[in-house]
């Protein structure tokens, strides 16, 4: 009985520090917040950086950068560069999305990008690595995503 309240608390405890090692991110500019785990870390912004880069955060192996720009029009479109190795409409927590995968100068990525009135919104995720780890991670953040 003793082992079976000791395993039960044990198990108890895991619960409680797996739900502490997540932080909350949230990014008002493009109306979402989501959850990443603890060892992401914030990249302070540069005065070199793309003016419309408006969040980045990495753990070392994978990066997000989000972007927000003005778009002039409601309308989702994808501007394709041909280094796609795939593509296509997807639907996150009821947010219709585009999504694109491929290999670019900076290594391997993951794009979902959205319409919000008249910006465009775009998840930015380049990784190093093991792209199993990686698109298990960016599906896990992508599916803690709300939108404001």
């Amino acid at each position: 009985m003793k082992r079976w309240i000791a395993s039960l608390l044990f198990v108890v405890c895991l619960f409680c520090a797996a739900s502490g090692v997540a932080q909350t991110v949230s990014c008002p500019q493009a109306g979402f917040s989501l959850t990443l785990p603890d060892s992401f870390y914030e990249i302070p912004r540069s005065p070199v950086d793309d003016r419309n880069l408006v969040l980045q955060y990495s753990d070392g192996s994978l990066d997000l950068a989000v972007y927000v720009a003005f778009a002039g029009a409601n309308n989702p479109f994808m501007i394709l560069t041909g280094t796609e190795t795939e593509f296509g409409p997807v639907t996150i927590n009821g947010m219709s999305m585009q999504y694109a995968r491929g290999f670019d100068e900076y290594g391997p990525y993951a794009t979902y990008s959205w319409m919000r009135a008249q910006d465009a919104v775009t998840l930015y995720f380049v990784w190093s690595g093991s792209d199993d780890t990686a698109l298990r991670l960016i599906s896990e953040i992508m599916n803690t995503i709300v939108f404001n």
